[in-house]
């Protein structure tokens, strides 16, 4: 049954090493989306005001992983639980189309202590800061 994961946790516990590992054991059907490649993908990282475009293509890039059936992770942070119910309400219109297929939603819970996951952020080419983590 195709799966749509959702990795949670803060920056820096380990979500895109696990999530790209995962999706590489299983190439041919496995996909990973991630907000912040999107956001490198359209230049300047952040922009508060294109944020619906991160969405947007977002939204259009899963869309098209479940029309081909493909097992799906997603390794932004997730934390906000209005999160979880975009992709709840994605499964379910999914299924109003496409009867035979059945997603599940899964997560996959990161909970690195707060120390390491500032040390792994200070070491990002682009780190966010302590002050953000902590916020």
């Amino acid at each position: 049954m195709p799966k749509i994961i959702l990795c949670r946790g803060i920056p820096g516990s380990g979500k895109t090493v696990w999530s790209k590992k995962w999706a590489l054991e299983d190439s041919e059907h496995r996909v990973r989306f991630n907000n912040d490649d999107i956001r490198n993908m359209l230049g300047e990282y952040w922009v508060p005001k294109r944020e619906w475009l991160v969405e947007m293509l977002k939204y259009h890039f899963v869309r098209e992983a479940m029309n081909r059936n493909c097992d799906i992770v997603i390794d932004s942070m997730n934390l906000n639980p209005k999160e979880i119910k975009v992709y709840e309400k994605w499964i379910e219109d999914h299924n109003r189309f496409d009867f035979y297929l059945k997603y599940k939603l899964e997560f996959k819970n990161f909970n690195t202590p707060l120390d390491i996951c500032i040390i792994r952020d200070s070491a990002r080419e682009t780190p966010i800061g302590r002050e953000v983590i902590t916020a």
